[in-house]
């Protein structure tokens, strides 16, 4: 679970680190989908507020996808 938010503004140097490392990730976020950069466009985006069954929907197909 990734937020792009991680100090002054949206930021993806975390991301792009997981990507690189093969790392399969989610974003949660409060910002639109406009913000994210096309090379996420495949990320799953939660939008805030989100619910806790909604990240363990998402962590679930994360888990499964790495089989």
């Amino acid at each position: 679970m990734v937020d792009i938010n991680l100090g002054a503004g949206p930021s993806f140097k975390l991301a792009e680190a997981l990507k690189d490392g093969g790392i399969s990730f989610v974003f949660v976020t409060g910002y639109d989908e406009e913000v994210i950069p096309p090379e996420f466009e495949q990320v799953a985006r939660l939008q805030k507020p989100i619910q806790l069954r909604q990240i363990i929907s998402e962590v679930a197909k994360l888990a499964g996808s790495s089989e």
